[in-house]
Parts: C-alpha cells; structure tokens; sequence
C-alpha cells in the first residue's frame, strides 16, 4: 500500500490493545485489521461511527467491511490489489462488483 500515492498509512500496531488508542490519536477513514473480530470492529466504531473497518481474514480469505454497525459485508477472498480497492472503497468511492473480481 505505500506505493500507493492516494492512500496514506497513518499508523501500524501490532497488538490489539493499542488499537484502540491509535484510532482515537489519528482522524481516520479506514482501520484495517488482520481477523474477523467483530466486538473490535464494534468498539472501534463506538470511538468514530464513521470509520469504516476492514476485517481482512489470514491470507485475504473472508474480507469483511464494517461500517454503520451493526451491519457488515462479506467481501470474500481478497488479492493485495482488490485490499488497496476495498480500502478506496471503504474511504468513499463507489464499490462495484467489479473492483472485486480476479487478482
């Protein structure tokens, strides 16, 4: 994702404890997180309802998009091309089924 010029990482965490902290420290569009965690996802959009949480499972399988809890969106099995997507996507562009087909 750095070699992408429109999208910008603002912060990397390792552990699940300070994400929590880093979201508040930092005005966000999208959180990516590496699992499908949704009482995460939930706590991290009672801290910012308008974030957008991209749950992306081991290897780019099950992706999910939470946003306006309660509801999500099963993306499925994502390439590292189709995450850069869903994150434009999830910041404000329009998701198409197209943006997410193939590699």
């Amino acid at each position: 994702m750095v070699d992408e010029a429109d999208l910008e990482v603002v912060d990397h965490v390792s552990r699940v404890e300070v994400l929590e902290d880093a979201a508040r420290r930092h005005d966000v569009d999208v959180v990516v997180i590496g699992s499908d965690d949704p009482e995460l996802a939930l706590r991290l959009l009672d801290l910012r309802p308008r974030l957008k949480v991209l749950a992306v499972g081991g290897e780019g399988i099950d992706t999910r998009l939470y946003e306006l809890r309660p509801w999500r969106v099963l993306l499925g099995d994502v390439s590292p091309r189709t995450l850069v997507e869903a994150i434009r996507a999830a910041a404000g562009a329009t998701w198409s089924a197209t943006a997410w087909s193939g590699p």
